[in-house]
């Protein structure tokens, strides 16, 4: 196993399934994002901590290096760079039907990321 599929799987692990799933819909699309994912995404540690699950919160750490690590950085950082992102739709090259994100999430398999 590499170090990538080793992390990975540390992802897989750590992390709610449908926060991974709402996350890579949000990279590839520009998908709906919960309250807990948006605060998140958009720096605001309070709400955070006010709309995480018990789920989200014991990933928080994990959660942060599968944004840092695997998702595109123009997608998060502040509420006006989420408002850019969600305008554009997301990040979907028109020229890679078969590209593959995160965690072998292939858009050709789902319509969109899953």
């Amino acid at each position: 196993m590499t170090t990538d599929e080793q992390q990975d799987q540390i992802y897989r692990d750590a992390i709610p399934e449908r926060t991974l799933v709402a996350l890579n819909d949000w990279a590839t699309r520009g998908g709906h994002l919960g309250h807990f994912l948006e605060a998140f995404l958009s720096n605001n540690l309070r709400g955070v901590f006010d709309r995480g699950d018990d789920g989200n919160l014991a990933a928080l750490v994990d959660i942060w290096r599968y944004i840092f690590n695997r998702l595109p950085a123009g997608c998060y950082g502040t509420p006006e760079r989420l408002s850019e992102w969600r305008a554009r739709s997301g990040y979907i090259p028109r020229d890679h039907a078969n590209l593959v994100w995160p965690l072998g999430w292939r858009i050709e398999d789902t319509g969109g990321a899953s």
